[in-house]
């Protein structure tokens, strides 16, 4: 474990002394900002208004009256910043060489794919922190919060997070071209997000189709529900990308 921790700090380190990290926690948080934002300004014009829109806090996250709320919209932009975050975590290895290095030493590639995803779950926390503070204003806001639905909605989001990053990891470990790791990756997550549209009008097809369409998974999250099956779901799809 001490091991996988080294991994996972000269990773991280590695990560923030490129632009990219922070370039795209900049853009994370300012399109969610606005999005926030916007979505509030509505409520807060409606309560003005019609005195009652503070009880919807689902509005906010989830859905309404005002449309999509933040879970839905970072849901269905999310697949855009992952593969620019991991296209280099292996395929730089591989083009410098360095990655023999790492197999000369006394570590496991499991050890190593761990440290490097240990990485990106800590990146991916980074993301929920700023959501967290949206979560916190609303929290103090908002009439009557609902932050059992809430909260459900943003732990989808997380594992969500967390299973595009082992997409993109396993994705970068098979080319040393980061640019091929991040076209691939995308689509990827395309296809897994149009996936479940597909053979609608076939009983099993349909219920395939539907099982490995990734977004209906967070979907339910966001809906406030917690079922077995999608909490089993997404172990199971990052454990399919380690191997």
């Amino acid at each position: 474990m001490k091991v996988i921790y080294k991994i996972a700090k000269r990773e991280l380190q590695m990560l923030f002394y490129s632009p990219i990290a922070w370039l795209l926690l900049l853009c994370f948080a300012i399109q969610t900002g606005i999005i926030f934002s916007e979505l509030f300004g509505s409520l807060v014009r409606d309560a003005n208004e019609y005195g009652h829109a503070w009880r919807a806090s689902k509005t906010l996250f989830a859905f309404g009256d005002q449309g999509e709320g933040l879970w839905i919209q970072v849901q269905s932009f999310l697949y855009f910043y992952i593969p620019l975050l991991t296209m280099g975590m292996v395929s730089k290895d591989l083009s410098s060489g360095s990655i023999k290095l790492l197999y000369s030493s006394p570590i496991s590639s499991l050890q190593i794919i761990l440290g490097k995803y240990l990485c990106m779950v800590f990146y991916a926390l980074i993301l929920m922190a700023i959501l967290s503070i949206y979560l916190i204003i609303a929290w103090c806001t908002v009439e009557n919060f609902e932050e059992a639905w809430i909260l459900t909605g943003f732990l989808g989001v997380f594992l969500q997070t967390c299973t595009y990053m082992v997409i993109g990891i396993f994705m970068s470990s098979l080319t040393s071209y980061q640019i091929i790791a991040a076209v691939g990756t995308f689509l990827i997550f395309m296809l897994m997000s149009m996936v479940g549209g597909m053979g609608q009008q076939y009983d099993l097809v349909r219920d395939i189709t539907y099982w490995l369409c990734i977004n209906g998974r967070s979907s339910t999250f966001i809906q406030g529900m917690l079922c077995s099956e999608d909490l089993i779901y997404f172990p199971v799809v990052i454990a399919m990308f380690w191997h």
